[in-house]
């Protein structure tokens, strides 16, 4: 999956036809992977994912005001239905005899992939279960400008990783400063997680 296009980073490295497009396209490929980890969330179209959680509050807790949910994936596209356990025990798969939650219920901020639950699920392993679809297809103009930036910028780097240390020994490894490079460039896009509960388990729909 490639954020940017093969010809955005040949032209960005000023080179011309001598680089055969899968040295570049391989690049790109890391690239993803490496901005993937910095950002913490697959960014790869899925048609439908399904996460799991388990509500297990402090027994300190005061009234409930509201429960945010961190999905696996940002970039929310289309319905979110999220389905709870009515007796405590796990949502099973399918979803089997539950209604999806009113979309009254919560609200949704799909760049980020939170959501914020206005009503109380039950306390239990499994009993809160999110079924959406996120992310981009490869080279799709929906990828924000930033991703796409990221994602040239950190393919030259691995380009030029690779054309420095190719057959060559005692070449100190420079893909920590690279992530480190990397977080400085996309920390205002990490979204910061505060109170609340991320999957206990992801799963793609078959």
């Amino acid at each position: 999956m490639k954020l940017a296009s093969v010809g955005s980073v040949k032209s960005r490295l000023s080179i011309g036809s001598t680089i055969g497009p899968d040295i570049i396209g391989s690049a790109l490929d890391a690239a993803t992977s490496i901005v993937e980890n910095v950002i913490g969330s697959p960014l790869e179209y899925v048609d439908e994912r399904v996460d799991w959680f388990t509500y297990n509050p402090s027994i300190y807790r005061g009234t409930f005001s509201g429960l945010k949910l961190y999905l696996t994936q940002i970039y929310v596209n289309g319905d979110v239905n999220i389905y709870y356990s009515e007796d405590g025990y796990p949502v099973s798969d399918g979803f089997s005899g539950l209604a999806a939650l009113e979309p009254t219920n919560y609200t949704v901020w799909p760049q980020t992939g939170t959501i914020l639950l206005n009503v109380e699920p039950i306390i239990g392993e499994y009993t809160v279960a999110v079924s959406y679809s996120a992310g981009f297809e490869s080279e799709s103009a929906d990828i924000p400008i930033w991703l796409s930036e990221a994602a040239i910028s950190t393919a030259i780097s691995v380009y030029h990783a690779q054309t420095v240390t190719h057959n060559k020994k005692d070449i100190p490894n420079m893909y920590p400063t690279l992530y480190r490079i990397l977080y400085s460039q996309l920390n205002e896009y990490i979204r910061p997680r505060s109170s609340g509960l991320i999957p206990t388990e992801t799963r793609l729909a078959t």
